[in-house]
């Protein structure tokens, strides 16, 4: 027997469904009869017409047509009113309504896909590219139409999906965009989904029938036979509405479609479908793909497994099909590919690929060669996807569920790429990345512009089989052979190849093995290792004299950094990142990093910080929501090459280290979201090469000392949201090349007017309301261009106050800024 609370809950959760289906009973019932008004005179009327003839197909289809017309009607007459009597049958009417309504919407499909591949076959068309459903001129076939004789045995899940849903009113919206980019990973479902919005009867009768699929499938040639064909066709519809859709188009085609929309502008009600694997640039906002609901999935693995020609197999039970579905992240293409493996088999057969799934974290690309070699088969055409392949492999690096920082990836990229100059170029190849739906990018916050380039706040995220396909796509060949190796340890076990020894030569073939520790040779120039609670300091001793990158995920409240660490002299990438938000990573033997002296990029997230050591090539760090006063209490930043320090989400920093106004080789110093941060330094203007300062969000910082204005390389500066900052240095003006500004939300109520006034290359201003005024008065003395405007999305992030984490599990959890206060 259930728990008592549990069973209170499950009643309130049916309870309020049955409410919301009786509430919902109105509009079902509304669209119902719409639709009703809209076909069925049509059928009457084409029923009306085959009975003028004798043929035996005519008398099929108005059996047919009788059939559908007796059950709209008696749908309409038995659901679809609510009056005092039989309200309380609402719930139940409304369901029986939705069921009712998919019904008769297949039968008119199937029927009308039949008599139309009836037509092609037995050559009843007017003329070749144009034929007609007997007996009515009005429905017209297009030249490219649907394989409907192949469409009517297909099986579809989805037709409610909101994606489903938002496309179809996109669709039938009389103006709005023209043009719908459709966009999706490859065996996501697009042609399918586009299929069943042309034989939706709601779209149909939109469009009147004039539907136009064209499959594609490669790039669109301006000048080439399928262009002629596609603008014949639009000229032989006129002003006709009509919806154009375009399946499987690569990157390039977008100046064809263009065109094809111009020549469609005379009817606003008409519309372009694209369909294609990476986003097509300057065609409307690109649609992406989601998915399948867990219910659609398991409903679309249940036709593949089922036996043909028979009913009576019997399922595993919705735990283990929820969990195949899962596996295959919701992917049709992989949902029907392990749907025909599993197709009548057994119990026994399910378990046991579970277990090979869970099986050291093995994957269903891991198992199935056949999805694997369709996925690739696929991507190697794309120009697009060569040119990034190498960065997409390098998302495999990072454990599933969990948020990539773009930041972390910029700093591997520019030390392994040498077509990675600075963040733009590697920002650019995140665009491509996403364009082509191997990954989405999460903006936690945006914090003032995007023209300094600050993406601190943003992250990658990847489905399943994306995430899988770059890892796999990285493990090619022998382990210790890599340019890529992910290294996965939990509770001390080691992966499967990690006992197989590389092949030894010379006299090291002759040496027996010394007991202790299990020593591997890797050749991998980058180096990822996940780590969890249970493993100890020792699981392992490596040599990788080789890796330029090192990535540790930890998974454990403390850390012991293994020996290995200090005999990579190759390092130039250190990314230490705590996958689990409950705590902050502790660490021992943490003076290792002393002796990486290649080392020029540091990366730590969610940790403890025990100290800062000395570096004479270090030229980044960045300081992502750990603990740092005791390093900075206790020690003094001794980098004398260090360009960049990024402080982010420290909530424990209350001011710089001693010595930090040393480095005179800074160029960029970003402190953000550190609420109990008070003082810059007195002696900032020492760092006489810092072209970008960002204090912002740190609520406790009252004052801008002074001797900023000797800044003079000072380009960009950024004070937004210390709300306890009341005026500007009286010699602002001194900051002679400043081109950006940012002071939103601060407690200033007066501008050092004559200073301000000196700001000659002051190109761009962003401040709040309060102080727009001020700004736009001094705009009427300056003989210089200046833009100011108000960033309101910032003050209402800030008000909402969200900011987003992942738990160990990959559920996102949420803490507002008190937790940063």
């Amino acid at each position: 027997m259930g728990d008592p609370v549990s069973l209170v809950l499950e009643l309130g959760r049916e309870a309020a469904d049955i409410i919301n289906r009786g509430l919902n009973h109105g509009s079902t019932a509304e669209s119902f009869n719409n639709t009703v008004d809209l076909v069925g005179p049509k059928l009457e009327r084409i029923e009306q017409l085959l009975s003028t003839t004798t043929s035996e197909s005519s008398a099929q289809d108005i059996k047919a047509l009788q059939v559908i017309r007796r059950k709209i009607q008696k749908a309409r007459n038995k659901y679809s009113i609510i009056g005092f009597w039989n309200c309380w049958m609402a719930p139940s009417y409304q369901q029986k309504l939705q069921s009712a309504h998919h019904e008769i919407q297949g039968l008119i499909n199937t029927w009308s896909m039949l008599v139309t591949a009836e037509a092609v076959i037995e050559g009843r068309a007017h003329r070749p590219g144009n034929s007609t459903v007997p007996g009515n001129d009005n429905i017209r076939q297009p030249r490219f139409k649907i394989d409907h004789e192949t469409m009517s045995s297909e099986f579809t899940v989805g037709w409610n999906s909101p994606l489903m849903t938002n496309l179809k009113s996109s669709l039938m919206r009389d103006g709005g965009d023209r043009i719908l980019n459709l966009t999706g990973f490859t065996g996501s479902g697009k042609t399918t989904l586009a299929q069943q919005l042309c034989r939706d009867i709601d779209v149909r009768g939109c469009f009147s029938d004039n539907i136009l699929f064209v499959p594609v499938g490669s790039k669109i040639e301006s000048d080439g036979d399928l262009a002629k064909q596609v603008e014949h066709e639009l000229r032989e519809n006129g002003r006709k509405t009509v919806l154009l859709v375009l399946d499987d188009v690569e990157a390039g085609s977008e100046q064809p479609v263009t065109r094809w929309s111009n020549q469609m502008s005379s009817n606003t009600k008409s519309k372009i479908l694209v369909t294609s694997r990476a986003a097509l640039q300057g065609l409307g906002i690109p649609v992406q793909m989601t998915p399948l609901r867990d219910e659609d999935a398991i409903d679309l693995l249940r036709h593949f497994v089922r036996p043909s020609g028979t009913s009576t197999y019997t399922f595993p039970d919705r735990p283990i099909l929820l969990q195949v579905v899962q596996v295959c992240g919701g992917y049709p293409m992989a949902i029907k590919i392990i749907g025909g493996d599993l197709q009548g088999k057994p119990i026994e057969f399910w378990q046991k690929k579970l277990k090979q799934w869970s099986h050291q974290g093995r994957s269903v690309l891991q198992t199935d060669t056949e999805l694997l070699t369709r996925l690739h088969d696929s991507l190697s055409v794309s120009k697009e996807y060569q040119s990034n392949r190498e960065f997409f492999m390098d998302l495999g690096l990072f454990p599933r569920n969990k948020m990539i920082p773009v930041t972390a990836l910029f700093d591997m990229w520019m030390e392994l790429y040498e077509q990675v100059k600075d963040d733009i170029d590697a920002m650019i190849h995140i665009h491509y990345l996403t364009n082509m739906n191997l990954a989405d990018q999460v903006v936690r916050r945006r914090i003032g512009s995007d023209e300094d380039n600050y993406y601190e706040n943003h992250f990658i995220t990847q489905h399943n089989i994306p995430r899988e396909l770059a890892k796999n796509s990285s493990e090619q060949g022998e382990a210790f052979q890599r340019k890529r190796l992910f290294i996965e340890i939990n509770l001390n076990d080691p992966p499967e190849w990690w006992q197989q020894k590389p092949p030894q030569r010379g006299i090291s073939a002759c040496l027996p093995l010394l007991k202790g520790p299990t020593q591997q040779r890797v050749d991998a120039r980058i180096l990822s290792i996940l780590t969890d609670q249970e493993v100890t300091p020792y699981w392992c001793v490596i040599q990788a004299a080789r890796a330029e990158v090192l990535i540790l995920n930890l998974k454990t409240s403390e850390y012991t950094l293994p020996g290995f660490i200090r005999e990579m002299r190759s390092l130039k990438v250190l990314i230490m990142i705590n996958c689990v938000y409950r705590w902050f990573t502790k660490f021992k033997n943490f003076e290792l990093i002393r002796f990486l002296q290649t080392l020029r990029r540091i990366r730590l997230q969610q940790v403890s910080v025990p100290c800062l050591w000395e570096s004479k090539n270090l030229h980044k760090l960045t300081l992502y929501m750990c603990e740092v006063s005791a390093a900075f209490e206790n020690s003094s930043m001794k980098f004398s090459n260090l360009v960049e320090l990024n402080i982010e989400y420290c909530k424990d920093l209350v001011k710089l280290p001693d010595g930090f106004c040393d480095i005179e080789t800074l160029e960029k110093l970003s402190i953000s979201n550190c609420s109990k941060f008070t003082q810059i330094p007195q002696e900032i203007g020492r760092l006489k090469n810092l072209r970008l300062l960002r204090i912002s969000y740190c609520v406790e910082m009252e004052e801008i000392p002074e001797s900023i204005t000797e800044l003079k390389s000072l380009s960009f500066l950024d004070i937004s949201f210390c709300l306890n900052i009341k005026k500007l240095p009286d010699n602002i003006g001194e900051l002679r090349s400043l081109t950006n500004f940012n002071m939103s939300d601060c407690s200033i109520s007066d501008l050092p007017a004559d200073s301000v006034m000196r700001l000659t290359h002051l190109k761009r201003v962003t401040c709040d309301e309060y102080t727009y005024h001020l700004w736009e008065v001094i705009k009427g003395f300056i003989d210089f261009e200046l833009k100011v405007e108000t960033d309101k999305s910032v003050t209402l992030n800030w008000l909402r106050g969200d900011f987003e984490g992942d738990d160990e599990d990959g559920i996102t959890m949420k803490m507002d800024r008190d937790d940063y206060s």
